[in-house]
C-alpha cells in the first residue's frame, strides 16, 4: 500500500559565476551525511550556494568541482533555503522521527503505536490505527488479532518491529526520500500454519485519521485522497504481495518462481477516519511460495513526479528469444513500468525488461569542462545467484529524452526501448557480479566524455541499462535497482572545471602601472581587465582581474625614553648619543609591501639615591637583602639598583643594625608517670639534658631561648606473691618480691588489707576467686602498684548427704543428695568401696546391724562425711503343702529368705528320714533318698540356718 502526497515539484536552478574561494560551508550532521549516497564528500567543502533539488557540488583541493546529481531529490526547500534530505531514523524519547523533507514523518517507538505526517501545508495525517490481521470468510471474520506491542529497532532508514502478529509475522517500515513504506513479512510457513480451509482472504487492517475536510475515493486499484478544496493531495498506491525470488536452471531450460500480485483494498470512511483493508487472496497464498513472502500494503508519500526519473519497459511477446531479429525484441508491443524501482534482465519466460535513469544536469554551466563521470546505482535485489548468470549488462547514452511522451503508447515505449538497447555504449558489467550480493555498483562513463558533455545545453542527461546474450541464447539473470523516489536512488557524480574564474589583486600605489597577463593596467577598479587561459585539462577558462591599490602609508613615530645610563642607544642599526625630538629615522615595509617610515623621539631620565636603615636580631644573619646576603651589621654594608617610575635607576644603601639573642635554662623533675610531659605546648616523652627549648621574644624583638632539663624518676618495679590455704576458712599471705622503701598498701577485691612493704596476711571464709593490689608510694612521691586478677580462688566446703530406698533384707537403693562435691567414695557393709555416685548396698540375707559411709570430695581436696546405719532381722519363709503333681506349681519345697549352708531334714510320721541335704538349693520335689515319689500325705521339717537357729514345721505332700 502507498500513500504519495502531491506536494510541490519546483526545483530553483542557480548558475553562479563566482570564484571558487568565495563559497558557503555547510554545517551538517556527520552521522546522518555518511549514510547517504553523497556521504563519501566532506561537507565542509559543499558549495552550499549551488544546491538545487537534484544536486550537490563539492569544491576539491585541486580546484574542480564535483557535482552529485540524484535521479530524485536529494534536497528539499524550505524558509527560502535548499536543505539536505537525509534518510536515517533518529530516535527520541517517543519514537523515532525524520523532519529532514518537504513532510515531517514521527514513527511510534512501539507497534501499537501510530505514524504521524505533518503535510508541506501544516496539515496532519496519521495512520496505522487499531492495527488487526485476521481471515475472511464466508462466514465473516476468524482469528483476528490485534497488534501485539513491540519495541521498534532502527538501522538506517529502517524500522523493524519483530513478532507483531505471532512468532513469524514481522511489520517493517522504510523511510525514503519521497515515499514510506510498510512491509508485512511472512519469515516462514508457520505464519499461515492456522489458515482456515474455507478462507478467503487473509486481511490486514489498519485505520487512518485524515485531515479535516479530506475525502478518500477508489481509483485504479488506489485509494486517493483529495483536501477540503477537492485538489488530489496524498494517495496510497496499489498494493503488491510477493515472495522471494528464486532461480532454478535446468537442462536446456529455465523455470524460475515468480510470485507477484497486485492486490486490492477495501475502504470505509465516517467523519474523517478512514478505515483500510488490504485482502491478500487464500488461494494466491496457498501457492508453493518461497518464504519470506512480503505483504507490501506500501504507504508512500512523495511530491507528483510526472516527468519519472527512473523506469523500465517489459517485452509482451510469446517468442522466446532475446536477441535483435526476434518477435520480442523488435515487437511494439512494450509496457513501461509505474513503479519507483526499475527491473533489467529476464522478467519470465518469454519477457524481457530494460531500465533507465535520468539526471537534471541544468546547474553544471554549459561551457563547463567536464573531467571525469561515474554513475552509481544500488542492486536491491535479483532472482538468481546462479553460476549460469553470465550475460552482461550494457549501460549506454539515451539521445532522446526517456521521460517525455505518453507512456500508454506502445510505440513511444519501442522508440524509448530502442534508444536504451542501441545508444553509445558506456561499458558492461558481467551479470553474474550483479546478482552475487546487494549493493551500489559504479559504472565509470569517462570514457564517452563527448555525450555528456554534449548534454550541458538541453540539460539533462539519462543512461539505459539492458541485459542480453548468453548461455542457450537467453537470458538467466533478473536485477531490481532502487528508483527515484528510494533513499538509495541511482546519482551521477561528474568533476568539472568552471568556464569562469575570478583573480583580486591589490598592489602598492607605487606599484603602477601593473603588468598582469600581458596587459599594462594604469589604474586600479574591477574588470580591469580580462584574459582566456587554458587549464590543466585543455579546457579554455576566461579570467576576470579586479585590482586594487593598498592605501597610502603616512610616517610613523617611535617615542622611546631612556634612563641617562644607557646612553649611548642603539636603534635599527644607528647609534644615538643624546636626546631629543627627530634625532633618528628608519624605513620598512607593511604586510602589504608597501614603505613605511618612522621617525625616533627620545627622551633621557636622571639616576636616584636612597638610604635603608634595617634593625635584625643575630638569629637573623645570615640576612637576604634585595636578593644578597649580608652576614654583619654595619654601616652601607650594602647598595641594591632598582628602576624608578621612569625606568632608571634607584640606587639603594643599606645600614643594618643586629640585636644579640638571650639564652636561659628551666631545670624540672617528675615521675615516670608523669610522661608524656608537657611543657610549653611540646610533648616530651622522655628525660634528660636540653630535652626541649622554647623560643619568645625579649622587648627588643629577638629571641629568648629557653632550654628545657628533665629529671624523671623513676619507681621501683612492683611485684607480689600470693599463698592460700585450700579449704575455708583459707589463710592468704601476700608477699612483694622487692624491697620497697616508702608506703605500701594492699587490697583484696578493693578492700583494704593490714600489712606494710613487707607484706600481709588475712583470713578469708567465703568462696569465690579474688583480686589482690599493691600500691608503693615510694620516697621521691612516685607511685607504682601492681594488679594481680584472680590471684587465688576457695571453693566451697562439700556437704556428705544421702539416704536409703528399695531397702530389703538383701539390699539396698543409695540416694545421693550432697553438694558442692566433685567426686565419692563409699564404704559398705560388705568391706567393700565404691566411687560410683550412688551405688547399691547388700547386706547377705543376715540379721544385724549395717553401716554405709558416704566420703563427698572438692576438687582441691577439702572433704565431708556422712554414715547411715541399718538394722537387718532376717526370718525365713517355710511353705506347709507341695503338690507334685509336674504341673509346675508348687512343685518343689521352696525357703524364702534362705541363707547357704542351710541344712534340710525331711522324716515320714514314723520318724523315718525320707529326705536330707546340708546345703539346701530348694530342689526337694517330693522324692525320697531312692528317688521314689513319696505318699501323699503330711511329712515333718527340720530346717537349721549357718548361725544355728533351728525351725521345725510340717508340709503336705500332694499329689
Amino acid at each position: 500500500m502507498k500513500i504519495n502526497s502531491l506536494l510541490s515539484n519546483s526545483a530553483v536552478v542557480i548558475i553562479s559565476f563566482l570564484f571558487l574561494s568565495d563559497y558557503s560551508h555547510s554545517q551538517e550532521n556527520y552521522s546522518f551525511w555518511t549514510q547517504e549516497s553523497f556521504g563519501k564528500y566532506d561537507s565542509a567543502t559543499e558549495l552550499v550556494d549551488r544546491r538545487t533539488e537534484f544536486s550537490k557540488h563539492f569544491y576539491n583541493k585541486d580546484g574542480k568541482i564535483s557535482a552529485v546529481i540524484g535521479a530524485g531529490p536529494l534536497n528539499y526547500h524550505e524558509n527560502g533555503s535548499w536543505k539536505t534530505i537525509y534518510h536515517a531514523l533518529e530516535k527520541t524519547n517517543n519514537g523515532f522521527e525524520n523532519t529532514t523533507n518537504s513532510h515531517k514523518t514521527y514513527y511510534p517507538k512501539q507497534s501499537a503505536g501510530a505514524i504521524k505526517t505533518v503535510m508541506k501545508d501544516g496539515s496532519v495525517l496519521t495512520d496505522m490505527l487499531n492495527m488487526r490481521m485476521y481471515y475472511l470468510g464466508k462466514n465473516g471474520e476468524s482469528q483476528a488479532h490485534t497488534i501485539t506491542t513491540r519495541t521498534g529497532t532502527a538501522d538506517y532508514n529502517v524500522l523493524t518491529f519483530p513478532g507483531v502478529y505471532g512468532p513469524h509475522i514481522d511489520l517493517k517500515l522504510t523511510h525514503n526520500t519521497t515515499f514510506r513504506k510498510m512491509d508485512y513479512i511472512l519469515r516462514n510457513a508457520s505464519a499461515l500454519s492456522t489458515m482456515p480451509t474455507d478462507a478467503e482472504y487473509l486481511v490486514f487492517e489498519e485505520k487512518v485519521l485524515l485531515p479535516v475536510g479530506w475525502k478518500a475515493v477508489m481509483k485504479d486499484k488506489r485509494i486517493e485522497l483529495t483536501n477540503q478544496s477537492g485538489v488530489l493531495t496524498a494517495y496510497f498506491d496499489q498494493p503488491l504481495f510477493y515472495d522471494t525470488p528464486v532461480h532454478s536452471h535446468g537442462q536446456g531450460d529455465h523455470s524460475e518462481s515468480a510470485h507477484e500480485l497486485i492486490g486490492d483494498y477495501r475502504i470505509s470512511q465516517q467523519n474523517n477516519l478512514l478505515t483500510i483493508q488490504t485482502l491478500v487472496p487464500a488461494n494466491w497464498l496457498k501457492q508453493d511460495l518461497n518464504f519470506p513472502v512480503y505483504i507490501d500494503p506500501t504507504i508512500n508519500l512523495y511530491p507528483n513526479n510526472t516527468t519519472r526519473w527512473t523506469g523500465h519497459h517489459s517485452t509482451t511477446s510469446g517468442t522466446n528469444c532475446y536477441t535483435p531479429g526476434c518477435a520480442n525484441y523488435t515487437s511494439s508491443n512494450i509496457t513501461e513500468s509505474s513503479e519507483g524501482d526499475f527491473w533489467i534482465g529476464r522478467n519470465n519466460t518469454y519477457s524481457v525488461q530494460s531500465g533507465w535513469t535520468k539526471f537534471n544536469i541544468t546547474d553544471i554551466p554549459d561551457d563547463a569542462c567536464i573531467n571525469t563521470a561515474e554513475f552509481r546505482y544500488y542492486v536491491a535485489d535479483n532472482s538468481s545467484a546462479s553460476s549460469g548468470c553470465v550475460v552482461s549488462t550494457y549501460f549506454r547514452h539515451m539521445a532522446a529524452d526517456p521521460s517525455t511522451n505518453d507512456f500508454t503508447v506502445a510505440a513511444n515505449n519501442l522508440a524509448r526501448l530502442d534508444d536504451i538497447r542501441d545508444g553509445n555504449i558506456f561499458g558492461d558489467y558481467n551479470t553474474a557480479v550483479l546478482v552475487s550480493g546487494t549493493g551500489w555498483r559504479t559504472v565509470n562513463l569517462t570514457a564517452n566524455m563527448a555525450d555528456l558533455q554534449s548534454q550541458l545545453i538541453p540539460n539533462w542527461f539519462a543512461v539505459g541499462m539492458h541485459t542480453y546474450g548468453g548461455a542457450n541464447n537467453h537470458l538467466t539473470c533478473r536485477n531490481r535497482i532502487r528508483g527515484y523516489a528510494d533513499a538509495n536512488k541511482p546519482i551521477l557524480i561528474v568533476t568539472y572545471d568552471p568556464p569562469y574564474e575570478t583573480e583580486n589583486l591589490t598592489i602598492c600605489p607605487e606599484d603602477l602601472p601593473y603588468t598582469w597577463n600581458g596587459q599594462v593596467i594604469t589604474s586600479p577598479g574591477n574588470n580591469a581587465a580580462t584574459a582566456v587561459v587554458q587549464n590543466s585539462n585543455g579546457c579554455n577558462v576566461t579570467i576576470t582581474l579586479n585590482l586594487s591599490t593598498h592605501p597610502g602609508t603616512q610616517p610613523l613615530t617611535d617615542d622611546i625614553t631612556i634612563c641617562d645610563s644607557d646612553l649611548p642607544y642603539s636603534w635599527n642599526g644607528q647609534t644615538i648619543t643624546a636626546g631629543g625630538t627627530a634625532v633618528a629615522t628608519h624605513t620598512t615595509q607593511n604586510a602589504n609591501g608597501c614603505d613605511i617610515v618612522t621617525i625616533l623621539n627620545l627622551t633621557v631620565n636622571p639616576t636616584t639615591t636612597l638610604t635603608d636603615d634595617i634593625i635584625i636580631c643575630d638569629t637573623d644573619l645570615p640576612y637576604s637583602w634585595n636578593g644578597q646576603t649580608i652576614t654583619a651589621g654595619g654601616i652601607a654594608v650594602a647598595t641594591h639598583t632598582a628602576p624608578n617610575s621612569n625606568g632608571c635607576d634607584i640606587i639603594t644603601s643599606l645600614n643594618l643594625t643586629v640585636n644579640p639573642t638571650s639564652h636561659l635554662t628551666d631545670n624540672q623533675t617528675i615521675c615516670q608517670a608523669a610522661l608524656p610531659y608537657s611543657w610549653n605546648g611540646q610533648t616530651i616523652t622522655a628525660g634528660g639534658t636540653a630535652v626541649a627549648t622554647h623560643t619568645t621574644q625579649n622587648a627588643n624583638g629577638c629571641d629568648v631561648i629557653t632550654t628545657l632539663n628533665l629529671t624523671v624518676n623513676v619507681p621501683d618495679p612492683v611485684h607480689f606473691t600470693t599463698t592460700a590455704e585450700v579449704c575455708l576458712p583459707a589463710a592468704v599471705e601476700l608477699i612483694p618480691t622487692n624491697n620497697h622503701s616508702g608506703t605500701c598498701v594492699w587490697t583484696i577485691d578493693g578492700i583494704p588489707v593490714n600489712g606494710d612493704c613487707a607484706g600481709a596476711s588475712t583470713v578469708i571464709s567465703q568462696a569465690g576467686c579474688y583480686d589482690a593490689d599493691l600500691t608503693v608510694t615510694d620516697l621521691n612521691g612516685c607511685v607504682a602498684s601492681h594488679t594481680v586478677n584472680d590471684v587465688f580462688c576457695l571453693d566451697d566446703l562439700p556437704v556428705a548427704s544421702f539416704d536409703l530406698t528399695n531397702q530389703s533384707n538383701e539390699s539396698a537403693a543409695t540416694n545421693n543428695t550432697s553438694s558442692h562435691a566433685d567426686s565419692y567414695s563409699w564404704t559398705l557393709p560388705n568391706g567393700s568401696t565404691s566411687t560410683e555416685f550412688e551405688p547399691t548396698v547388700l547386706f547377705g540375707n543376715v540379721s544385724g546391724i549395717y553401716s554405709v559411709t558416704l566420703h563427698a570430695y572438692t576438687a582441691n581436696g577439702c572433704s565431708d562425711s556422712t554414715t547411715v546405719t541399718v538394722e537387718i532381722i532376717y526370718e525365713i519363709k517355710i511353705p506347709n503343702v507341695i503338690t507334685v503333681n509336674g504341673d509346675g506349681v508348687n512343685d518343689f519345697f521352696l525357703l524364702h529368705e534362705m541363707q547357704p549352708n542351710t541344712q534340710l531334714l525331711i522324716l515320714n510320721r514314723w520318724g523315718n528320714l525320707v529326705y536330707s541335704s546340708d546345703n539346701y538349693d530348694n530342689s526337694w520335689n517330693g522324692r525320697d533318698l531312692s528317688g521314689n515319689y513319696v505318699s501323699e500325705g503330711v511329712y515333718s521339717y527340720l530346717v537349721t540356718i549357718p548361725d544355728g537357729t533351728k525351725y521345725h514345721g510340717f508340709v503336705h505332700v500332694v499329689h
